[in-house]
């Protein structure tokens, strides 16, 4: 008798939900249900045809899902879990892609029961791929960076896994606090070194000549400008890397009041050098500067997870988890 599908729910069709969508459609194995709060969003998408079937009510799209992909916005995906969490059917797994997991381990635990399981990611994609539109092959070399609860099953974690890796994506474990953490450096504090440039250049004195001549490097420098969602949930470690860069900028500043350019510039033609390869190797999906490291976890964990690790494959050989 052949395995029936695994029915997939996609809440939230925007790049991330239409990409899954678009891989997936035409795979035996999957039967995909899409919704949006955006009612234009979900005409457009059954126009499409998109997904196999497309649903009006947020209630409705989960009652059957064995496996469900929410990639809403993450101020929004608290409430979202309020609402389909008496929803979900026992033993059904949601997969919460946010740029924060601790915060979804959270509220996973407010509003999902024991019987029902959430695997926080953060999807990275490739760096040529970042405002790209949706794509059947946009998420090939893609790292899903995942956190899970204590509770959460093997059968979940093996149900993401074979989800990750058909659309050509890599499944890294990591923990959910050291996660947030090395965010507040990638997302937050690009964002305010660039207002700190931005507010260095652009006021009133010199600004008035200088905006009709910045080009390229600004252009670049200020991009980072963003909404303050990463930063208003870990200012506590934004902090501490804002010290890093302060330092950074006294040193240089020092080194250039000393008429030493000649060792700046080598610093800087080897910053440039190793930021090469890693865009290179985040392109290829070849990191090979990420080291395993062993985090300890409570004992109460420990029979079902044992250990987590930060760079490494969950496809590789995995501790034992908790049965269904």
């Amino acid at each position: 008798m052949p395995t029936p599908p695994t029915h997939l729910t996609l809440i939230g069709l925007g790049p991330l939900g239409s990409s899954l969508a678009l891989n997936l459609k035409t795979r035996p194995e999957f039967q995909l249900t899409g919704f949006d709060f955006d009612p234009t969003v979900r005409q457009q998408a059954a126009k499409q045809n998109l997904t196999h079937s497309v649903e009006n009510d947020l209630r409705k799209s989960v009652k059957s899902a064995d496996l469900i992909v929410l990639s809403t916005s993450l101020d929004d995906q608290r409430e979202v879990l309020s609402i389909i969490g008496a929803e979900m059917k026992a033993g059904s797994v949601v997969v919460c892609c946010a740029p924060l997991l601790n915060l979804l381990l959270q509220w996973g635990n407010e509003h999902l029961s024991a019987d029902r399981h959430l695997i926080a990611c953060h999807v990275a994609l490739r760096p040529t791929q970042l405002d790209a539109p949706a794509a059947a092959d946009l998420l090939t070399h893609s790292l899903w960076a995942m956190a899970v609860s204590p509770k959460c099953s093997s059968a979940a974690l093996d149900a993401v896994n074979a989800l990750i890796e058909a659309v050509g994506g890599t499944p890294y474990f990591f923990d959910a606090v050291e996660h947030d953490s090395l965010m507040s450096s990638t997302e937050a504090l690009p964002a305010l070194v660039a207002h700190a440039v931005w507010q260095a250049t652009s006021g009133p004195a010199g600004w008035r000549e200088a905006r009709k001549i910045a080009s390229e490097n600004f252009i670049l420098a200020t991009e980072a400008l963003a909404e303050p969602t990463v930063l208003l949930h870990t200012s506590e470690h934004v902090v501490n890397y804002l010290d890093s860069v302060i330092t950074e900028l006294q040193a240089m500043r020092q080194k250039l009041a000393a008429g030493e350019q000649a060792d700046f510039g080598k610093t800087l033609a080897e910053a440039t050098a190793y930021r090469a390869r890693w865009l290179n190797e985040r392109e290829t999906g070849q990191d090979a500067s990420v080291e395993p490291i062993t985090i300890e976890v409570p004992t109460t964990i420990g029979e079902t997870l044992q250990k987590i690790f930060i760079g490494r494959r969950l496809s590789q050989k995995r501790p034992p988890t908790k049965t269904p």
